[in-house]
């Protein structure tokens, strides 16, 4: 319906999912043949306000990861493992992150999962939360959730946007066992999500964008445009 309409739809213009959804379009240039993916991201500065409010909200709805092309809900909190990002090594969780999405679309690869940073101890507790899915979605539940972000979390000043770095791990496997990987270091995920929504609403405005439809980052701005952005350094 966009299409025909003349609308372009491109959700996920900022740290959500621009850098992931490029790292994952350049490691499949590397390996074509490409069949599965996992990309891994540390956000430093911590998440604001609402990015944890939205958390919240989707703690009933439990994990998704892509498997044979298709989506699939997996537990809270399914997989753990240990990722190798630019500065060291760090222990991650899947979560049910945009990638798992837009991934395939962008790539074609037929499974996908998406870490994020966590403390084990962290882990450990999310998994506790599985027996309780049921009650985490209902509507006091939400309310005491909530009022403890709002009571308990600010959101990083400009002061810890400015001195935090966010980084960014991907790998591809192909099904004969070849592998590549590839690291981006980013500025904040606030500070990227400004200017990288900015540049793609530009390139839209002047008309260098396909006429509608439905499309994502990579494929709206090519593979290579995480590099364009300030401060981001790719190493494959």
């Amino acid at each position: 319906r966009a299409r025909s309409r003349g609308l372009l739809l491109c959700p996920g213009v900022g740290f959500d999912v621009v850098p992931t959804d490029c790292l994952a379009a350049l490691l499949k240039r590397e390996l074509p043949e490409a069949q599965s993916l996992e990309l891994a991201f540390d956000a430093g500065g911590g998440p604001s306000r609402g990015t944890a409010l939205t958390a919240v909200e989707g703690l009933a709805a439990g994990g998704r990861i892509r498997q044979n092309g298709q989506l699939r809900r997996v537990p809270l909190a399914w997989q753990q493992r240990e990722v190798a990002f630019q500065d060291g090594p760090r222990c991650v969780v899947s979560i049910p992150w945009g990638d798992v999405y837009t991934a395939h679309l962008s790539t074609g690869i037929a499974d996908v999962v998406v870490y994020m940073a966590m403390p084990p101890k962290a882990i450990a507790r999310l998994r506790r939360l599985r027996p309780l899915r049921w009650l985490l979605g209902s509507a006091p539940a939400q309310w005491w959730l909530k009022r403890s972000v709002r009571q308990r979390v600010s959101g990083p000043d400009e002061a810890r946007r400015s001195s935090s770095r966010s980084q960014v791990w991907g790998e591809v496997r192909s099904a004969d066992g070849r592998s590549v990987s590839g690291r981006l270091v980013t500025p904040n995920g606030y500070e990227l999500t400004a200017e990288s929504a900015v540049r793609i609403a530009e390139r839209v405005l002047r008309g260098g964008a396909r006429e509608g439809g439905y499309c994502t980052p990579s494929q709206l701005m090519g593979a290579d445009f995480v590099r364009s952005l300030d401060g981001v350094q790719v190493l494959i």
